[in-house]
């Protein structure tokens, strides 16, 4: 594997990590709490918003396999989240082509990382459990 793939790897990770946290470990779009994933609404093959908090949401592994072939649930619950705009502004800049160095997909890593543990050591003061 190289460095980039690497750093990929562990932003990836620790986004979705973060991702599903912020959603309370439950799928946004049925409630559903088991065999959750980090499902995006534009692909990651889209830099520019793979590690984009607007464009990442909890769901289940079948939900996000479902988003793939009919994205509609996911993109009603954003657009009554955030309006059309801001659906139009996040396709937009899913395609800007952004370049992205390895230097800054680890900064991107180290991030997220520290975002989920935060909010898990902010549940476990909260309910005194992770």
């Amino acid at each position: 594997m190289t460095e980039r793939q690497e750093a990929i790897t562990s932003a990836d990770m620790w986004f979705s990590r973060y991702i599903r946290a912020r959603d309370r470990w439950r799928s946004v779009t049925s409630g559903c709490k088991r065999n959750l994933t980090c499902s995006h609404l534009f692909s990651r093959r889209f830099y520019a918003t793979r590690w984009d908090e607007m464009n990442a949401y909890c769901q289940s592994a079948g939900e996000n396999e479902e988003h793939d072939r009919n994205p509609g649930k996911l993109i009603c619950y954003f657009i009554t989240l955030h309006g059309e705009d801001a659906y139009k502004a996040l396709y937009l800049k899913s395609r800007s082509g952004v370049k992205i160095t390895t230097e800054e997909i680890r900064t991107i890593a180290q991030y997220y990382r520290k975002k989920y543990e935060a909010i898990t050591q902010q549940n476990h003061d909260f309910f005194g459990v992770l």
